[in-house]
C-alpha cells in the first residue's frame, strides 16, 4: 500500500475510536441525567404527598350537635324504592301501523320520487348510498312541554 492510503486508514481508525468514545460519554451523561431526574421527581413527590395521621391521634373534644327536628309544616322529600316492572317495555311500547317492506333498488327510487324525494343510488364495495338526503332534518329547537 502507498503511504497516503496507510495514513488515511490510520486516520479513519483513530476517528472511529474517537467517535465511539464520544458516543459512550454522551450515553453515560444521558443515563446520569435520567437518574438525577428520577431522584428529583421522587423527592418532589415525597415532599408534596400528605402524611396520614394515625387513627389513634384523633381526639374528639366536643359532642356532635343533634340533628334539627323537622318542622311539620314543611314538606319532607322521601326516597321510595320502586320494584322493577318486567312488563314496562310492553306497556309503554308505541304501537305503529307501519310495517317494514323490502324494496328492490328500482322500487325504492320510484317510491322516493313519488313522495318528492328524488335521489340516485350508488353501490360500491358491498355498500349502497343514496345521492341525496331523503329524510327530514332534525328540528333545531326542542319544543317545550305544554302543561
Amino acid at each position: 500500500m502507498s503511504d497516503l492510503s496507510e495514513r488515511k486508514a490510520a486516520l479513519l481508525e483513530r476517528l472511529v475510536e474517537e467517535m465511539d468514545e464520544l458516543h459512550q460519554r454522551r450515553r453515560r451523561r444521558r443515563r446520569i441525567a435520567a437518574a438525577c431526574g428520577l431522584i428529583v421527581a421522587g423527592t418532589v413527590a415525597a415532599t408534596l404527598m400528605p402524611i396520614p395521621s394515625s387513627p389513634t391521634a384523633a381526639v374528639v373534644t366536643a359532642e356532635p350537635e343533634p340533628a334539627p327536628t323537622p318542622d311539620a309544616s314543611v314538606p319532607v322529600d322521601a326516597i321510595v324504592r320502586i320494584a322493577t316492572d318486567p312488563t314496562v317495555t310492553q306497556r309503554l311500547r308505541i304501537a305503529t301501523p307501519h310495517r317494514i317492506t323490502r324494496l328492490d333498488d328500482a322500487s325504492l327510487l320510484d317510491t322516493l320520487a313519488q313522495i318528492d324525494r328524488p335521489t340516485g343510488l350508488v353501490r360500491s364495495g358491498g355498500r349502497a348510498w343514496l345521492t341525496n338526503a331523503v329524510v327530514d332534518p332534525l328540528p333545531t329547537e326542542t319544543p317545550s312541554p305544554s302543561s
